[in-house]
């Protein structure tokens, strides 16, 4: 919801709805599979790490987080050195993250939070497609390579080989996959089509500005089920809960793509 933290609900649940033909020629299974995440969520967290016929998924299942100021919270001008604690943002953050009162969070659980964003950084999955500044466009990860872009003679976000995307203040990167035929099925009936779901979340520090009142949100579907998938379609459900769930009115712009 597009809210204060802990203030009011604007969406009640969400998530990404998809539908296809595949074409494994199994006389067993339905040809038209659908999948997706509503009340039940089809999906299960993890990366596809065998794909083909009979795809494999991953038992690793992290949430990634980082923000591009984090080295502010740690002694040391360049994050190496100890959790800087008491800074609001993060007594914020560890009072949602372990669902507590702000005045009982205490000095470990802001270091556990301060230190997550240090691994998420240094830890950040380029190889499970999690985004950064390709400043050379190899499409390989350098981390600390920096090209003057603009030749403005300084570095500055985007210059630098490193994650990030969109010069977002804060992302979050996860995968998920429908390879579990028990989520699959619960959520619509449907067996498993074989996809890989990159997601990425994104927000900027700008509270009295646009851009500072919106979430952005990108998935990126692949098929790695080895078979052919076509007459694809794609939607984001949602549940939009405004007020009470009672008497939420919504409403769609077809022509500028808004609901």
């Amino acid at each position: 919801g597009i809210n204060p933290a802990s203030t009011a609900s604007g969406i009640y649940q969400d998530g990404l709805i998809w539908g296809c033909r595949v074409n494994d020629n199994n006389p067993n299974l339905p040809e038209i599979r659908v999948g997706g995440q509503t009340y039940n969520v089809g999906t299960t967290a993890g990366y596809v790490v065998s794909p083909g016929p009979n795809p494999v998924a991953s038992e690793e299942t992290p949430i990634w987080r980082i923000r591009r100021d984090w080295q502010r919270f740690f002694d040391g001008a360049d994050g190496t050195g100890e959790p800087v604690l008491h800074f609001p943002e993060i007594i914020k953050e560890a009072a949602a993250c372990f669902q507590i009162a702000r005045t009982s969070v205490s000095d470990n659980q802001q270091r556990e939070i301060i230190e997550q964003y240090r691994s998420d950084w240094q830890n950040w999955p380029v190889h499970l497609g999690a985004p950064y500044y390709d400043v050379n466009f190899d499409d390989s990860y350098t981390p600390g390579l920096e090209i003057d872009l603009n030749g403005n003679g300084v570095i500055e976000t985007g210059e630098r080989e490193e994650p990030g995307y969109a010069l977002a203040d804060q992302i979050v990167y996860y995968v998920n996959h429908d390879l579990n035929p028990q989520t699959t099925n619960a959520l619509f009936g449907s067996p498993p089509i074989g996809l890989e779901i990159q997601n990425v979340i994104w927000v900027y520090d700008q509270p009295d500005e646009t851009l500072g009142q919106m979430l952005f949100k990108q998935y990126t579907l692949i098929n790695k089920s080895g078979y052919l998938l076509d007459s694809m379609f794609i939607g984001q459900w949602s549940d939009p809960d405004v007020g009470q769930f009672t008497d939420d009115f919504i409403g769609v712009d077809s022509l500028r793509g808004l609901g």
